[in-house]
């Protein structure tokens, strides 16, 4: 059996600034917005030419629901330099771990973004 995550779920109290956040920063565009439930609007942006989605959920004022995305590359340094050039507020230096380099930011609604080459330390053609 196959199974795969298609998307990642964003809470947000602030739906416009929260999508032009990752229109200007990760190329993701609405592309459906849809009624969840009965309280819910869903609205789901999709990068244009790589399988990365999202769906912004909006929450009231009161509610400190919070996110985390992780966002894998095969490039961190380029990616962080793409980005530190677009001017992303917050944007941290990349760091080095056990699992890789990466950095983050938080969006608008103070989800927590990370952005991670995955590394094997361990491999020996290193």
């Amino acid at each position: 059996m196959h199974m795969s995550i298609n998307h990642a779920l964003i809470y947000t109290n602030c739906e416009q600034e929260t999508s032009s956040f990752y229109a200007q920063y990760l190329n993701l565009e609405v592309q459906q917005i849809i009624k969840f439930n009965t309280e819910q609007n869903w609205r789901i942006l999709k990068h244009k030419e790589l399988e990365l989605s999202i769906i912004l959920v909006q929450v009231n004022q009161q509610a400190n629901q919070k996110s985390t995305i992780i966002i894998n590359t095969d490039d961190c340094i380029l990616a962080y330099c793409k980005l530190k050039g677009l001017g992303l507020p917050g944007i941290t230096s990349p760091e080095y771990s056990q699992l890789g380099v990466s950095f983050s930011c938080f969006d608008p609604a103070g989800n927590h973004i990370i952005v991670i080459e995955e590394r094997k330390y361990s491999d020996p053609q290193i």
